[in-house]
């Protein structure tokens, strides 16, 4: 006779057996098209793209083939993240819901053409044991296979503005994976067999193991439920100007493990003589401090991030205070914006305005604009007129709807370019409620990287294009959009974060590498002066030479412009 299954029994091979099921072909298909919807709808670069790096997001046929020959759910969302990838764009990533991460202790970076090791983790290796890598050993290969082309693999998934920014994101993910932008990056052993070569040594190889947290997301089933993952954070401001707000997000992700990436101290040594001034403290938003160089006092201040909104102006009561001494004290200023994933566009202005005397004309964000755009807006209006909001606000979210009615009625896909924050993009000097102007004007450098980014790019650009500051260091990162999360698979639970405004300079900005075009997307912004921060010498002596350089150079930009103030009109007794 034969035995009867227990209910118990039944269920966990039932439950067993739906939970090892991958999507069907279909389901693939129908999630990428889902995909490619959202990008053809919402994302503000389709025709810039296509045009610029030759890359036509709506040609979908080789995706689909690839798609339906893919053997598992892991290989059909690396091709959806590859898909995203190949728009170039920072802010532009495929994610699938999972929390699933695994590293080996240390980051890796490019530094003069090699993959170097420029952190360990003493959590990993504590210091009072034998080291078995250090900061500056060459990472050669990981399982045999060779680091490069490990990183161009994660590259091709991640893609940037920047093709360096790209092979550099990439290879902080090689030693600090993460499937929810690496699709596959659960299929590891639980030893990696590391290969390092030391400087003046032969190459060791080491057997180390991964520390993996979180559970993998290694099959999505037939037909899930939909998640709950990747909600956006709650807003910082009144409901009625959310969708307001949104449009001025310029932030890529802050999960690159990036050496000093959004840091407050900066990811060199400052000159000795050094006197800090602001980033002791656990909740300063600035690194600040003088030194002395050439016979001039020169001033530091570092921004890490433009996440700052202190008030309703949008100025920061510490930066008002640093800028009014540094106006007091010193010759020139150097602002740091080197590794700054960026905020929001109304932090950019107001950091930018009080760096600027006479005022200036800001940057233009177009939106792409779709009917829930208008809808949005126009329910934003009401509710903000319901409830009491102030004229400003008022003539914003009025400003914005027109904007969006005439592109949508008029099927031009994007808007003409509205202000970045308020209603005009001429931006007065910064005058406090006494009337009195804050601002700095004695010569400014900007310091910027290849992971200048986002919302400090519009920083850098404004200083750039009102021939405010002279810029020291690499091209940004070319993020130059504002940016949001959409549903990009219902059968998969994934989403994707696509720009869908366009940052808009003030005139074409004329490349070698690009169309001449008033964009910052892929673009960038150029430096007068080309330093690159990226070499073994600065990597093992904390950046001496970047820092003698720009030093030097500061020194010869107080000289060439005599030394004059723009404009001051601080009141006096500001400490």
């Amino acid at each position: 006779m034969r035995k009867l299954l227990s209910v118990s029994t039944l269920f966990a091979i039932l439950f067993a057996s739906r939970a090892q099921a991958q999507l069907t072909p279909d389901q693939k298909t129908t999630d990428f098209l889902a995909l490619a919807a959202e990008v053809s709808k919402h994302y503000a670069f389709v025709e810039w793209k296509r045009n610029a790096i030759q890359f036509d997001a709506l040609k979908l046929a080789p995706w689909l083939t690839r798609i339906q020959n893919s053997p598992d759910d892991p290989s059909f969302w690396k091709i959806c993240s590859q898909y995203i990838a190949s728009l170039q764009d920072s802010h532009s990533v495929f994610q699938i819901p999972s929390d699933w991460t695994a590293q080996l202790g240390f980051s890796v970076d490019l530094y003069d053409g090699k993959w170097l090791i420029d952190f360990v983790d003493p959590a990993f290796f504590p210091t009072r044991l034998p080291q078995p890598v250090h900061v500056g050993d060459e990472l050669i290969s990981i399982d045999g296979k060779p680091a490069a082309d490990l990183i161009n693999d994660i590259a091709s998934q991640v893609g940037d503005g920047n093709s360096r920014s790209g092979q550099r994101y990439a290879a902080s993910l090689l030693t600090n994976r993460e499937q929810d932008i690496v699709p596959q990056a659960t299929q590891i052993p639980d030893q990696a067999l590391v290969l390092i070569q030391r400087p003046g040594a032969t190459p060791t190889s080491l057997s180390l193991p991964w520390l993996v947290n979180g559970t993998p997301y290694s099959h999505a089933g037939p037909v899930p439920s939909p998640g709950a993952a990747m909600k956006p954070a709650a807003a910082a401001w009144p409901s009625y100007m959310e969708h307001a707000r949104k449009r001025q997000q310029f932030r890529i992700s802050p999960r690159r493990f990036v050496l000093g990436f959004g840091e407050l101290k900066p990811v060199f040594n400052l000159p000795a003589g050094f006197s800090v001034r602001l980033g002791r403290g656990a909740f300063d938003s600035y690194f600040t401090g003088t030194f002395k160089a050439g016979g001039y006092t020169i001033g530091y201040l570092r921004v890490p991030s433009f996440d700052i909104f202190a008030s309703a102006d949008f100025q920061d009561p510490d930066l008002l205070t640093e800028i009014a001494f540094f106006q007091a004290n010193t010759d020139g200023l150097i602002v740091d914006v080197m590794r700054n994933p960026g905020g929001l566009g109304c932090a950019s202005e107001a950091v930018a305005q009080v760096l600027q005397p006479n005022g200036f004309l800001s940057l233009g964000v177009s939106i792409r604009a779709s009917w829930f755009d208008v809808l949005n807006a126009q329910q934003d209006l009401d509710n903000a007129t319901a409830l009491g909001a102030t004229d400003q606000e008022i003539a914003e979210l009025t400003q914005i709807l027109q904007s969006l009615k005439d592109a949508f009625n008029q099927s031009r896909g994007m808007t003409d370019p509205l202000p970045l924050c308020g209603v005009t993009r001429n931006i007065p000097s910064y005058m406090d409620k006494s009337g009195n102007t804050i601002a700095y004007g004695k010569p400014v450098m900007i310091l910027t990287d290849e992971f200048t980014a986002s919302a400090a790019e519009l920083f850098a650009a404004i200083m750039q294009d009102t021939g405010r500051a002279t810029l020291y260091g690499m091209r940004t990162d070319g993020a130059g959009g504002a940016v949001d999360i959409f549903n990009a698979g219902i059968y998969s639970e994934s989403a994707t974060t696509l720009a869908f405004a366009i940052v808009v300079r003030n005139a074409p900005v004329v490349t070698m590498d690009y169309p001449a075009a008033p964009y910052i997307e892929n673009i960038g912004v150029r430096p007068d002066t080309t330093a690159d921060y990226m070499t073994s010498d600065n990597l093992t002596n904390h950046g001496k030479s970047f820092v003698d350089g720009f030093t030097s150079a500061m020194v010869s930009y107080i000289q060439s412009q005599g030394n004059q103030t723009v404009a001051s009109s601080t009141p006096a007794g500001v400490p």
